[in-house]
């Protein structure tokens, strides 16, 4: 039987932080990451099986907020697609970004406008964006 449809939005307020420290482990499915307000992270995810559930993790140490969004998916898992994996990201613009993407194989548009990069790291299988 398959699992039904899931979605959840997150929107995550930064609080007092000087920069985000951003890192993504995304399995295969669509990623679309833009800038979004100010201070603050919104993601829509949606997803058709339970293993496709994302992780999302924030905390504050010293002044960097550091946000990590992963899925607990196995590399030996056989995990046949298609299945619904849809990340929509919207990373705040107001604050200095050190963001770090990995993903197996994936779909999407990454856009760095408006984003403050200070570092950026992507790694990447069979993907098209």
């Amino acid at each position: 039987m398959a699992d039904e449809e899931n979605r959840e939005n997150r929107v995550i307020s930064l609080g007092e932080v000087d920069s985000l420290k951003v890192s993504i482990k995304f399995g295969a499915g669509k990623l679309d990451l833009i800038s979004g307000e100010e201070d603050v992270f919104k993601g829509n995810f949606q997803y058709d099986k339970s293993i496709l559930k994302p992780n999302i993790r924030y905390e504050i140490l010293g002044k960097t907020g550091i946000l990590t969004l992963s899925q607990s998916i196995k590399k030996d898992l056989n995990l046949s697609f298609p299945h619904k994996n849809i990340w929509n990201l919207k990373l705040p613009s107001g604050v200095p970004l050190q963001l770090y993407i990995n993903t197996t194989t994936y779909s999407g548009d990454i856009d760095l406008t408006n984003l403050q990069i200070e570092n950026f790291y992507l790694n990447s299988g069979a993907s098209q964006t």
